[in-house]
């Protein structure tokens, strides 16, 4: 494990990490160990961590969502942070990650990191004492109530949800046994959505129950008929119980 990095709860960071790779990029590595320290998600022999870009922004708010990317990006490109994608649907896109510790330990040699306790961190015209780790005052670890293993009951329902629509769906169609892989998109679409299952499964019913074939033989074959249904039924719905508050 590296010594650049702590155990502690509060995020914090120590500066001669900072001057490595900058504040930004040091409290984005402190936060991704925190998780790796918890995480039970081991792929490949290593510990992962798997969170969205609007996951990672509910833990540092203070940052826009472009600027968390960019730290990523730059982060990746240093082959400090690992990219992967384990997912066991290959329709959900949620990045996994992990840091590279043997690469972070060549970035700065020990006898360097004792050198740089006993001067001074310069950035800009503002100096940090370097004896001392550069802390933010909230406990930003915990912003979240959930961790790591959340998301994957998260990604368990998403399939749950969609292995029903895809039943009913298949079911009323009555032709094939198996969805396309556009279908399978548009049915996780609808699960990541804010419709229940229930409204869902009633929603898709009530289009092939109204369907208007256009010729003979017409019916509907795609499930991006049925999401554009659902959607508009769902917004159409919101918009009156707004307008009746």
């Amino acid at each position: 494990m590296s010594k650049l990095l702590l155990k502690d709860q509060p995020l914090i960071v120590l500066p001669a990490l900072a001057v490595k790779v900058g504040v930004n990029g040091a409290l984005f590595l402190q936060q991704l160990h925190y998780w790796l320290e918890k995480s039970v998600n081991v792929q490949d022999g290593y510990t992962w961590v798997y969170n969205t870009n609007q996951q990672w922004l509910q833990q540092f708010p203070f940052w826009s969502l472009s600027t968390i990317q960019r730290i990523i990006s730059k982060l990746e490109k240093e082959g400090l942070i690992i990219k992967g994608k384990y997912n066991r649907s290959k329709f959900n896109n949620t990045v996994w990650y992990r840091i590279d510790y043997k690469k972070l330990e060549e970035l700065m040699p020990s006898d360097e990191f004792e050198e740089l306790e006993d001067v001074n961190l310069t950035e800009g015209e503002s100096q940090i004492e370097a004896a001392e780790p550069v802390t933010v005052k909230a406990s930003l670890t915990e912003t979240t109530a959930e961790n790591t293993n959340q998301i994957k009951r998260e990604e368990d329902a998403h399939d749950a949800y969609v292995q029903t629509l895809e039943a009913a769906f298949i079911a009323r169609r009555n032709r094939g046994v198996y969805p396309s892989a556009s279908d399978l998109k548009h049915m996780y679409e609808v699960a990541k959505s804010e419709i229940p299952v229930e409204e869902a499964l009633s929603g898709l019913q009530e289009a092939f129950d109204h369907y208007v074939p256009k010729y003979s033989g017409d019916t509907i074959r795609a499930f991006a008929y049925i999401k554009q249904h659902l959607f508009h039924k769902h917004y159409v719905t919101s918009q009156r119980t707004l307008a009746s508050q």
